[in-house]
């Protein structure tokens, strides 16, 4: 059986679909961020989301590899989508399972919405048709499906291994692959699928083995839903084994039929999810609520002292989200990642911020908190060496012209002024007024405070190309007073020194210093270390990593087209708007959108009972507001209108969720472990929540006290008071809290 994948929706090539490529493909932590960013959207904004997954064409191989209907071989394969499924691995256990070979399903797995089922099924014999064999197999488990998946070029989106509940490695064969010129001849009555040869298995009998006790309240729960009905292929046996599996029985538990059957189904070429105990804390709770997590009669291992962040995932970027919810870009903004890939695209926008901010020095708008503020910037794009990060430096270098130009003549003034004034000591000469915007990332405190005092209160803007070398010299002498002067900078700050010195610089001025720089993830982990994390130095930084895949083949680069009206000139005229927008922006639209997307994150960290997203939260909206107003004035200084359009709060909410994956990612668990755990003096919504439920709760009565919150969301709650020890577990969806003694 021949499929064919493709690394997106909009994708035009695709590749035939081995093993070893469904694997790595599947237990990417890229596909498992973006589906769990899927399943925690809102409806409305999953589709968006989705076009960012790579999938499969279940129903079809593509020699020419182009997706087109008139190019399609058929597989031998048939998909049923199985939609708004309130426990789709339930439903699989109780209705698929237990005929699994009689209904010729190959694969089954959740779908990113964690909403519906898809099954992957053999066509049958004497059904010529996709649609055919999807009614059948509809009618044989008895329900409804989605019958606008019968088209042979159907892309049906890919989801991580856990997803996935049942694979036969047969799928992978050659064999039931169906060319489009010719159909098997149709059959009113559909025969049953060839019996295979089967190894003697023991006699289907529940008295010929006596069940652990665990077993047994299993067997109890799993035969009124599954009676047992003898076949050549005991189908009642191969359901009950998965069941065990399922439930999470030890293979040294099994009785004597349970181990054969494993055996059996291994020979057979059947495996099953890895791991069904997902990752996220909501997700455990759900399958607890599944029965796909079982209590174990071994005794549990401590927890740790130090509670661990799981809010998001890890850092493993997974940009092409973000990408695809990108607004069509303005001037110079877009020529300036049109032509990179896609892992790339974001890590430029990220490090081309700051610079687009000190450009637009002498700009000022009101932030939804009703504060002035000024377009203050710091960005840092990290990742491994050899991983593409010069190409932010390429696309800096181009934007970077003008002010160099501007720059190299300050410089030059400066340096005529020092020769006059030493040949004349006597002679009275004005310095230069307007000083230089770009310093080095490494200057010292002194030379910049001169800096400062000599920039009419305009941006300073640094690009380092290693952050590395950054720590090392900040970390000298009074040179660290630079890590107060960077979060002074993002607050529109004052900062000065006094020395009682002719030639040490002194005095007090407002700081206004953006700067991008480059590194790798251990400068990261170096430059910001506890005291960094809670002093709020890393929620002030716009963070990107540009990822780096195992054993790729060398990339290859547009060409740049140098000719001024495709490239250079674009960026030019948008220096050009940046440099000439001054004044006061009014930007309600913006500042309404940005109060929104606050007070969802603060919903949403209250109905997690996280403190990272709250924290976090707040500077991030700074930040992707800040963008925002960067796009606005690009699209206004290209088509004037004066109101700022829906692409700008696309923009601005994009860049904010963005900033806040990150800080959530590199720096949450530093924050829970520096973080003073809450006092008794604080009353959060949820704690509220804790207090209302009585001493023994269910979580029926859960939901009653909280009907407007996502059952996933409460299934978090009573994750994290498992974690900190305020509840235990007594049955199904019961928990008793623990008493505190004195």
């Amino acid at each position: 059986m021949r499929f064919d994948y493709f690394d997106k929706v909009s994708s035009q090539r695709g590749e035939l679909c081995t093993e070893a490529l469904l694997e790595r493909v599947t237990t990417d932590r890229g596909l498992k961020q973006l589906c769990d960013r899927i399943a925690r959207a809102k409806p409305e904004e999953r589709q968006a989301l989705k076009r960012g997954l790579p999938g499969l064409t279940w129903q079809a191989h593509f020699p020419g590899g182009r997706r087109l209907n008139s190019d399609a071989v058929l597989s031998g394969l048939f998909i049923l989508d199985l939609d708004h499924v309130a426990h789709p691995r339930e439903l699989f256990l109780s209705k698929v399972i237990p005929q699994v070979n009689e209904l010729g399903v190959m694969a089954a797995h959740v779908t990113p919405s964690l909403e519906g089922l898809r099954l992957v099924a053999r066509m049958r014999p004497g059904l010529a048709t996709i649609e055919e064999n999807q009614r059948w197999l509809a009618e044989a488990i008895a329900e409804p499906f989605d019958s606008s998946t019968k088209d042979k070029a159907r892309f049906s989106y890919l989801v991580p291994k856990s997803y996935f509940l049942w694979l036969d490695k047969r799928i992978f064969s050659d064999e039931g692959e169906i060319p489009p010129a010719v159909e098997q001849p149709r059959d009113p009555q559909p025969t049953e699928p060839p019996v295979t040869a089967q190894e003697p298995e023991p006699a289907p009998s529940t008295e010929a083995v006596a069940p652990t006790p665990i077993h047994a309240e299993w067997l109890k729960q799993y035969i009124p839903r599954h009676p047992y009905k003898p076949s050549k292929r005991h189908s009642w046996w191969v359901g009950w084994a998965q069941y065990l599996k399922y439930k999470g029985a030890e293979s040294t538990e099994l009785p004597a039929y349970q181990q054969a059957m494993q055996e059996e189904l291994s020979r057979r070429g059947l495996i099953l999810p890895d791991d069904p105990c997902l990752r996220q804390a909501g997700e455990v709770e759900e399958a607890m609520e599944w029965g796909f997590i079982h209590s174990s009669p071994t005794p549990a291992k401590s927890a740790p002292t130090v509670a661990t962040y799981t809010g998001y995932a890890d850092i493993d970027p997974h940009d092409e989200e973000f990408v695809a919810r990108l607004p069509k870009l303005p001037i110079g903004m877009n020529e300036s990642i049109r032509h990179l890939p896609e892992k790339l695209k974001m890590p430029v926008l990220v490090g081309l911020m700051p610079l687009c901010m000190t450009y637009a020095t002498q700009v000022r708008f009101r932030y939804s908190d009703g504060k002035w503020q000024r377009l203050n910037g710091m960005s840092i794009i990290f990742g491994e060496q050899g991983s593409g990060k010069t190409a932010v430096k390429d696309v800096l270098s181009v934007w970077k012209e003008p002010l160099r130009a501007h720059d190299r003549a300050v410089r030059a003034e400066e340096e005529r002024y020092l020769l006059e004034r030493k040949a004349s000591p006597t002679k009275k000469l004005a310095p230069p007024v307007d000083g230089v915007v770009e310093v080095p990332v490494t200057i010292s405190c002194s030379a910049l405070l001169k800096r400062f005092k000599r920039s009419n209160g305009h941006h300073l803007f640094s690009f380092g190309e290693e952050l590395d070398t950054l720590r090392k010299t900040n970390n000298q002498g009074s040179w660290s007073a630079k890590y107060d002067i960077y979060r002074l900078s993002f607050d529109n700050g004052e900062w000065g020194q006094d020395y009682n010195s002719d030639t040490a610089e002194s005095g007090i001025v407002d700081v206004a210093y953006n700067w991008t720089i480059l590194g790798t993830l251990g400068a990261v982990e170096k430059c910001f270390r506890a005291d960094t994390t809670e002093n709020g130095m890393c929620g002030r930084v716009l963070f990107a990593k540009v990822p780096t895949k195992r054993f790729e083949h060398m990339p290859f680069y547009e060409d740049l087209e140098t000719e001024e009206e495709g490239y250079l000139l674009p960026i030019q005229q948008a220096v050009e708007i940046l440099r000439a927008a001054k004044g006061v922006i009014d930007l309600p639209r913006l500042r309404r959108h940005i109060r929104r997307w606050s007070d969802s994150k603060a919903d949403e960290a209250d109905q997690l009972n996280d403190k990272v997203i709250d924290i976090f939260r707040k500077r991030a909206g700074v930040i992707g507001f800040r963008c925002g107003v960067v796009f606005h004035l690009l699209e206004q200084g290209q088509e004037p209108t004066g109101r700022e359009s829906t692409r700008v709060l696309e923009f601005a909410e994009v860049m904010a969720d963005y900033a806040l994956k990150y800080q959530c990612e590199l720096f949450g668990q530093q924050l829970l472990e520096n973080q003073p755990t809450l006092g008794d003096g604080y009353r959060s919504r949820n704690k509220s929540l804790f207090e209302e439920l009585p001493a023994a709760f269910s979580f029926e009565q859960l939901t009653r006290l909280r009907p407007d919150t996502r059952s996933s969301a409460l299934r978090t709650m009573v994750c994290r008071w498992k974690q900190d020890k305020l509840i235990t577990m007594v049955g199904r969806d019961r928990w008793q809290k623990v008493t505190r003694t004195a």
